[in-house]
C-alpha cells in the first residue's frame, strides 16, 4: 500500500500518522536516548572542545517543551560569535552495513538546516561499532551537502515501523555523501571561524598567510 495524505497534510501509512505524537516518540526513544544518544552527544561535545582548542566554545542547546523546530544538539562559538550548529546522531551499525542500507536522517533535521544556514549546519553520525578502535568513528556532512543530494533525488525514503512501534519517515542517504575524517570536520569549522583560508585542510592556501 502506498502512503496516502491525511488531514492537514499529514501523510499516513496503513492508517497510522507519519507524524507520531511527541509523547509517543519520547516514550519509544527513552532507552535509546539515555544509553546511546546522550553518550554520543557528550563524546562529540568534548572531542570538539579538545580539537578546536582555546578560543572556541561548544555548548549544548537547551530543549524547550513544545518547540516547533528540531533544533540542533550543540552550537559552536568563537569569542562569543556563533560559528556552527551541530546535530549528533548515530547507530550501532558498522560501516559495511551502512553501505548497504544507507544513513537515515529525519526530515525535521534537514528542515531546520534549510530554514537557517545549511552551510553552518553540521550533521555528525557516530559509529558506535567503531568506538573501540576509534577507526573512522564518525561520518559527517553539512546541511548544504545533504540538501543538495536530496534535491538531486539521490536520497531514498523510508516510511514504516523501524522497531519502535511507530510509523516514522526518514530520508535515506548513500554512504558516499559523507566525509569520514575528523580532522576534515575540524578544518571545516576552523574555516567557518575565519582561521583557515580554505575548508579543505590540504589546500595549499592554508599553508599561506591567513587572508583577512
Amino acid at each position: 500500500m502506498s502512503p496516502g495524505s491525511g488531514e492537514n497534510g499529514t501523510r499516513e501509512v496503513l492508517g497510522f500518522s507519519v507524524k507520531p505524537d511527541k509523547q509517543e516518540l519520547r516514550a519509544a526513544y527513552h532507552y535509546e536516548r539515555l544509553h546511546h544518544g546522550r553518550p554520543r552527544e557528550r563524546w562529540v561535545l568534548y572531542t570538539l572542545r579538545l580539537s578546536l582548542g582555546d578560543g572556541f566554545q561548544v555548548k549544548r542547546v537547551r530543549y524547550r517543551e513544545g518547540q516547533a523546530e528540531h533544533k540542533p544538539d550543540l552550537r559552536i562559538y568563537k569569542a562569543g560569535r556563533w560559528v556552527a550548529d551541530v546535530e549528533v546522531s548515530g547507530s550501532k551499525l558498522a560501516i559495511d552495513q551502512l553501505a548497504r542500507e544507507g544513513v537515515w536522517v529525519l526530515p525535521s533535521k534537514l528542515a531546520y538546516a534549510r530554514a537557517h544556514d545549511p552551510g553552518r549546519y553540521l550533521y555528525i553520525y557516530v559509529l558506535e561499532a567503531h568506538m573501540r578502535s576509534l577507526r573512522e568513528p564518525v561520518l559527517w556532512a553539512t546541511g548544504r551537502e545533504l540538501l543538495k543530494v536530496l534535491e538531486g533525488k539521490r536520497a531514498g525514503e523510508l516510511v514504516g515501523d523501524v522497531g519502535h512501534g511507530l510509523i516514522e519517515r526518514y530520508h535515506v542517504f548513500p554512504l558516499d555523501v559523507f566525509h569520514r575524517e575528523w580532522f576534515e570536520l575540524v578544518g571545516y569549522v576552523l574555516w567557518l571561524a575565519g582561521e583557515l583560508n580554505s575548508p579543505n585542510p590540504w589546500d595549499l592556501a592554508n599553508f599561506m598567510p591567513l587572508a583577512r
